[in-house]
């Protein structure tokens, strides 16, 4: 049976020390016998932070001394507490690709809005399609999160594939636990 831990980076000058409070240099992976990192998430405050598992004290006494709250910096969970942390850190994580997802839809807008403009001077109507895209445009902050972006009419073509890549590489750059973005596909040759 393994231990489930949290906990942070050990100090580099100290390694029974824990990094709670910065991310900067100067940590180390602690230095437990047999730990197995899981996942490397961060705390509400943006410090990194991991979900390890190591072999428990009956597995084998003498190595595997940890007991359930060590100090700050380590801690035995059980699983529901587990999942609580995977929880809150995928929770947090979903925000921020909804800001990604809010700021690439705001660059299409802003970057279309040369049609509106031109269709008031001109007096001529904007399309269904193109009224259709800016409105599944503003609807993407409501809906679950793709990968797509809606498909551009055709008064805006190109305008989506110059930022496509961008968008994609964005959502991937924010990695959940139990992510629901399809797996990414590895780069080309």
């Amino acid at each position: 049976m393994a231990q489930k831990l949290f906990h942070y980076w050990a100090d580099r000058s100290n390694t029974n020390s824990y990094v709670t409070d910065t991310n900067n240099r100067g940590k180390v992976i602690p230095p437990i016998d047999g730990l197995d990192i899981k996942y490397r998430i961060t705390d509400a405050n943006g410090i990194d932070c991991f979900l390890s598992e190591c072999p428990d004290e009956e597995s084998s006494p003498e190595r595997y001394k940890i007991t359930n709250t060590v100090g700050a910096g380590l801690t035995v969970v059980d699983t529901t507490k587990w999942n609580s942390l995977i929880s809150e850190y995928d929770t947090r994580q979903e925000a921020q690709r909804m800001v990604a997802v809010r700021n690439y839809r705001t660059k299409l807008l802003d970057q279309s809005d040369w049609v509106v403009s031109k269709a008031n001077e001109t007096g001529v109507g904007l399309s269904t399609a193109f009224k259709n895209w800016r409105t599944s445009l503003r609807d993407l902050p409501t809906v679950a999160i793709s990968t797509q972006l809606p498909t551009a009419p055709s008064e805006v073509i190109g305008l989506e594939g110059t930022l496509e890549g961008e968008y994609q590489a964005e959502l991937y750059s924010v990695p959940k636990v139990n992510d629901s973005l399809p797996a990414q596909a590895p780069p080309g040759p």
